[in-house]
Formats: C-alpha cells, sequence, structure tokens
C-alpha cells in the first residue's frame, strides 16, 4: 500500500516537472563514516601490543581517509555523477581512502530507457559497465527525517560483489537512501536512484555521500550526453564477480 501512495505521488510529481522542465546540478560529498579497525580494537583491547598496532592503523586510516566532493546533473530523464577535479598540491598528493571506495568514473543514467552506464578510462583502455537501474530492488519504508531543509523518507537495499583471494567470497553491504518528495525525481549519488525522489543521503556500507549544494534551473534544460558505448563492455553483474 505505502509503495502505491508513493508511485502516485511520484507520478504526479514527475509530470508537474516535465512541464516545468526543470534541471539541476547537485553537490555531494563522499566520506568515510566508519573503518575496518574500529571492530579489532574492540575484540582486542586485552592484547596491548596489538591493541596499539590497531590504534595506529586506526589512527592512519583516519589520516588518509579525507572527504572528496562528487557532481550530479540531470534533466527531466537523465543523470550523469561524476567526482570533481581537484588540483593536486603537497596536502592532497598522497593515498585516499574514500577516493579509493568511492565512486569512480562516469556514471550515466536513463530514466526511460532504463540504463545505467559506468565508463571508467585508464592507460589500459575504456571499460564500460552497463546495468539497468531496475535491478536495484528497493524497499521502501515509513520512516522518515529532516535533513536540512528537506523532508527525507529512508529506502533500503543491498549492494553484493565477490571478492577474496579466489574471488569466491561474497560480500553484502547495506545500503541506505534518504530521498526527498520535494525534489520528486529518481536520481541520487553513483548511480543510485529509481525511487520517487532525488537522494540527500546514501550509505553503502561504509561510505556516506552527503548532498551540500543543489541548484535548480527551471528556465532551461541541462544536455545530459548520452554516453558512447566505445571500448570492452560487460555487465554490472560481471564487473562485481558474478
Amino acid at each position: 500500500m505505502l509503495k502505491n501512495i508513493f508511485i502516485i505521488i511520484f507520478f504526479v510529481f514527475s509530470t508537474s516537472i516535465v512541464s516545468q522542465n526543470i534541471s539541476a546540478e547537485v553537490q555531494y560529498s563522499c566520506s568515510v563514516h566508519n573503518n575496518p579497525f574500529a571492530n579489532e580494537l574492540a575484540n582486542k583491547k586485552k592484547m596491548d601490543t596489538t591493541a596499539q598496532h590497531i590504534k595506529d592503523a586506526h589512527k592512519k586510516f583516519i589520516e588518509l581517509a579525507v572527504p572528496i566532493s562528487y557532481t550530479l546533473k540531470f534533466n527531466t530523464t537523465a543523470s550523469s555523477f561524476e567526482k570533481n577535479r581537484t588540483m593536486t598540491n603537497d596536502a592532497n598528493s598522497g593515498f585516499n581512502i574514500t577516493e579509493a571506495m568511492g565512486a569512480t568514473g562516469i556514471i550515466y543514467t536513463n530514466l526511460v530507457t532504463h540504463l545505467r552506464v559506468n565508463t571508467l578510462k585508464s592507460e589500459g583502455g575504456t571499460l564500460i559497465i552497463k546495468g539497468d537501474i531496475n535491478d536495484t530492488k528497493w524497499k521502501l519504508t515509513k520512516i522518515a527525517k529532516q535533513i536540512g531543509n528537506q523532508q527525507c523518507f529512508k529506502a533500503t537495499t543491498e549492494y553484493k560483489y565477490m571478492a577474496g583471494k579466489n574471488g569466491d567470497q561474497l560480500i553484502v553491504q547495506p545500503v541506505t537512501a534518504w530521498y526527498t518528495l520535494d525534489i520528486p525525481v529518481g536520481f541520487g549519488p553513483a548511480g543510485y536512484g529509481n525511487l520517487p525522489g532525488l537522494i540527500i543521503n546514501l550509505e553503502i556500507g561504509d561510505i556516506i555521500y552527503q548532498m551540500t549544494d543543489l541548484k535548480l534551473n527551471t528556465k532551461e534544460d541541462t544536455v545530459i550526453k548520452t554516453p558512447k558505448l566505445k571500448g570492452r563492455i560487460i555487465t554490472e553483474d560481471q564487473y562485481n564477480g558474478f
């Protein structure tokens, strides 16, 4: 019942948005809100040597987990999401764990074709990861909270991938999205979306994306280019090791 209500609301607001020809540019800050050493430290308090080692690793982890920023651009049907370019200096020239754990490449989504494409470019060539936004199965809840000026609702799903030395270890990360019906477009950071409203906060395991700025434009439509599928093309399941 709740899901049907949200679908009706989404349809009504989406119709309004299309008539306004709205587009936007959204800034997100990406940070690590947990670290893999915390549980080990809690479990090994009695082992002084090991505990100190874990403390040092925890401190180093925090030093290396520097927040980074992304830009989401969207119009009524499509969006693109990518990391903002920054000037390199001595302060940010080192390894950044957040950058290693956050989204990479340019992620394109389309609400009409349901296409999701992540374009990764490297010296070895271009990797195209194709998926379908409908493959993300959201669970809508009645839980709501205020985030800044936005009334947000909670939705959850899971991100699964294979890891381990032999690629035989299934990793399941909880994904939590807080979206607002005040901006009823099905977009969000890191390729997530297809919800009744814009995602304001997104948690994927230990990574969190938080909206920091929003610029709405109702006068002209932002052009979102459909990616050229030139390069090595694989599915999201193949990329995740399935």
